[in-house]
């Protein structure tokens, strides 16, 4: 008796597994509905590229400037990124499985917009860095603003590891659909 409910259990599972799963990647699927999956996810990675190429001139251009300003304009540049990003994959047609993947990249990079955008102040020399932390320690901040510096640079760090595993998730599934 409990092998036939094991059993049954096993093909309800079976069953719904297969009528979930998109018909592009179904054993059953006709190779013009895996061409055309493979089509539609070539084309939204194809709009993903064009628009870190477009975005990409803008961060290197920001690199020369002083730190504060640096950031500041990182954080700008990277969630417009992130923004065009969003609506590439909201116009595309892609499988759902791509688009996710594509989202998800696209909100760690806006995250990395938010937290260069939340930078604290850094001093430029070290005369400057003295004198600003000799004023915080004076209205009590016995750090000098040393810990706000090394959690953004914490925060900083897991923001870039954030995308670095978005980044490989996306093109596991790039495999997946064949886009090459």
């Amino acid at each position: 008796m409990k092998i036939n409910y094991l059993f049954k259990a096993i093909l309800v599972c079976a069953f719904f597994a297969v009528a979930v799963m998109p018909p592009e990647l179904r054993a059953e699927a006709t190779p013009k509905e895996k061409q055309l999956a493979t089509k539609k996810s070539q084309a939204l990675f194809e709009k993903l590229n064009a628009i870190e190429n477009k975005y990409g001139a803008e961060l290197k251009s920001a690199d020369s400037d002083k730190p504060n300003q640096m950031f500041a304009k990182y954080g700008r540049i990277l969630k417009k990124m992130a923004n065009e990003m969003y609506e590439a994959i909201s116009q595309s047609d892609a499988p759902e499985e791509v688009r996710n993947a594509a989202l998800e990249y696209a909100q760690a990079i806006s995250n990395l917009g938010i937290t260069c955008g939340s930078a604290p102040y850094i001093p430029e020399d070290g005369g400057e860095a003295f004198l600003y932390g000799f004023l915080r320690g004076m209205g009590g901040d016995i750090t000098g603003g040393a810990y706000e510096i090394t959690e953004f640079q914490r925060r900083f760090k897991e923001a870039i590891a954030e995308i670095e595993r978005k980044e490989e998730k996306l093109k596991v599934v790039a495999i997946k659909y064949g886009v090459k």
